[in-house]
């Protein structure tokens, strides 16, 4: 016995795709869709648009094993401050590889929180199991601006004890 699963786009789309499967592949899609807290529209439009999504991999793959990875995160800023949200939660709904470093870990997760928040959308589940740092971050060493990160960091990284000045769509 086949099933029909009908996916409509919302956002000014009213185009219906139509696709048979069975009853067990039909649970299977929702079960996954509900535990990516995605709609099924949204999970399967993820399979089908890796081009972003591979960009955005191999730069945070880049960003691990640079030296100066701060130029790499400047470039992760520039595409997280051109999506929308559809584009975020199709690019974000699986894990990505993401450096070794505990730091730039934090770093990258605070970027999509602050991303996912910018854009009224759900933070990935996977960002949100990334732990943040047990010790404090500064963006700088110099002691007499730190009380100004302190206060100002974007909560994101405040949350994940990272102080920096700058945010989505700006520059340092």
């Amino acid at each position: 016995m086949s099933a029909t699963i009908l996916f409509m786009q919302h956002e000014n789309k009213s185009t219906y795709l139509q696709l048979r499967v069975s009853q067990s592949e039909k649970r299977m899609i929702q079960r996954q869709a509900k535990n990516a807290k995605m709609t099924v529209s949204q999970w399967v439009l993820a399979r089908i648009d890796p081009i972003l999504r591979q960009e955005i991999q191999k730069l945070c793959i880049s960003i691990g094993l640079s030296s100066q990875p701060s130029y790499l995160l400047a470039e992760l800023n520039d595409l997280l401050s051109r999506m929308q949200r559809p584009e975020f939660e199709r690019v974000f709904a699986d894990i990505m590889r993401l450096p070794k470093s505990e730091i730039l870990q934090n770093q990258i997760a605070a970027m999509i929180e602050l991303t996912a928040h910018r854009l009224h959308a759900i933070t990935p589940q996977w960002v949100c199991n990334i732990p943040p740092l047990t010790t404090p971050v500064f963006a700088t060493k110099l002691k007499n601006l730190r009380l100004h990160l302190l206060l100002h960091s974007p909560p994101p990284f405040k949350k994940r004890n990272i102080f920096v000045d700058a945010s989505i769509g700006e520059r340092i």
